[in-house]
C-alpha cells in the first residue's frame, strides 16, 4: 500500500537514498540536492510538496511544486509547476508516479490554476506516455536541458495540461 502524505522538513535526510531522480524535471539527483536547494519549495509551497510512503514507512518517491502566477497584457493566470518528481529505483513501474501526479492534481484543482506544466527528459517514453495520460500536451522542446555526469545533454520536453 502507498501512502501520500506532505514532505515536511525532517524527510530531507530520509529521500537520499533516491537514486537518479531526474527523470521528470532537470534537476540533478536527489541524493546531489543540498538542504537549501529544497528549502524554497518546503518553506513557500509546503502544501505543494508530497512524499510518497510504502509499508514499513519506506520512502518511495516525492514530488514538489510550486503556483507561478504569470501575467499577459492585462490577464493575470497561475499555473501550477511539478519542479521535480522522484520515484525510487525500487519502486518504479508500481505506479508510484502516478500516484503523486494525481495528488498534484487535485491539489491545483483546488488551487483553481489555470494549467498545469511539467519538463520530461525526451528519452523518458514512459513518462511522456504517463503525462499525456493525465492530460498533458507536448508544448515546447527544450535542447540541453538535462545533463547528467559526464554525459551527453538531452532535451526536455515541456508538457502542458490546460485545467478546467
Amino acid at each position: 500500500m502507498t501512502t501520500i502524505r506532505e514532505f515536511g522538513f525532517d524527510d530531507l535526510l530520509r529521500t537520499s537514498h533516491i537514486d537518479d531522480l531526474s527523470e521528470f524535471t532537470p534537476t540533478v539527483p536527489m541524493a546531489q540536492y543540498s538542504k537549501s536547494s529544497l528549502m524554497p519549495y518546503l518553506v513557500d509551497s509546503p502544501d505543494q510538496c508530497f512524499l510518497a510512503e510504502g509499508p514499513g514507512n519506506r520512502i518511495m518517491g516525492c514530488v514538489f511544486g510550486k503556483v507561478v502566477e504569470r501575467s499577459k497584457e492585462e490577464t493575470k493566470s497561475k499555473h501550477g509547476v511539478i519542479v521535480g518528481i522522484y520515484v525510487d529505483g525500487d519502486y518504479r513501474r508500481q505506479k508510484v508516479a502516478s500516484k503523486l501526479m494525481q495528488k498534484m492534481d487535485e491539489v491545483y484543482h483546488d488551487k483553481r490554476v489555470d494549467s498545469m506544466e511539467v519538463t520530461v527528459r525526451e528519452s523518458n517514453v514512459r513518462a511522456l506516455r504517463m503525462c499525456q495520460k493525465f492530460g498533458y500536451e507536448r508544448v515546447d522542446r527544450i535542447p540541453y536541458l538535462f545533463t547528467k555526469d559526464d554525459a551527453e545533454a538531452e532535451a526536455g520536453i515541456r508538457m502542458v495540461k490546460t485545467m478546467n
